[in-house]
């Protein structure tokens, strides 16, 4: 007797697990017909390539304009850096550092410049500041003064200029 009774309760148990799956079944479905119904969505994609900025120094050329000592500039591989070697300079010597600048990118620039000296041996100045804004691919040039205003035996004298660049946005003026 035990063994029709198992099979009876096995039947039920399936009958139960049917209904059980059906439901769920009919809940998820009407669920996501509810949810395709309230749900009026439109998109818009969309790809937004940027640009970058690249200034780099080219054609530099140092000039004696009657000075006695000799000097030469050298660029910087990948020319961000001038390097101006003067040797046997006498006081009063005067020379010229003309350079250009090449932004190699594709956004507008703004320069902005900074010069500082180390000691009363040496005055420069820059005479000739690039445009402050170079567009994309653009050149501008620039001139700088180097003048030996004292010598010492011996002495090393360092300067620096700095050119600093940042994007240039359309609405600054």
């Amino acid at each position: 007797m035990t063994k029709p009774r198992k099979r009876k309760r096995a039947k039920k148990y399936l009958y139960y697990q049917l209904l059980l799956s059906i439901a769920l079944i009919i809940f998820l479905g009407t669920t996501g017909i509810g949810y395709a119904a309230w749900n009026n969505m439109l998109k818009i994609e969309g790809t937004v390539f940027t640009g970058y900025i690249e200034p780099v120094f080219c054609e530099p050329e140092l000039s004696k304009n009657g000075a006695k000592g000799n000097g030469s500039v050298i660029m910087s591989e990948n020319g961000k850096k001038l390097i101006v070697n003067i040797l046997n300079a006498y006081p009063g010597d005067v020379y010229f550092l003309d350079f250009k600048i090449k932004n190699e990118g594709t956004i507008p620039v703004k320069a902005e410049t900074l010069v500082m000296t180390s000691g009363e041996e040496l005055e420069v100045k820059l005479i000739h500041e690039p445009v402050s804004i170079i567009e994309g691919q653009g050149m501008s040039d620039g001139r700088i003064r180097i003048k030996v205003c004292q010598v010492s035996e011996d002495v090393f004298s360092a300067f620096l200029v700095g050119l600093s660049f940042r994007q240039h946005l359309n609405n600054e003026y």
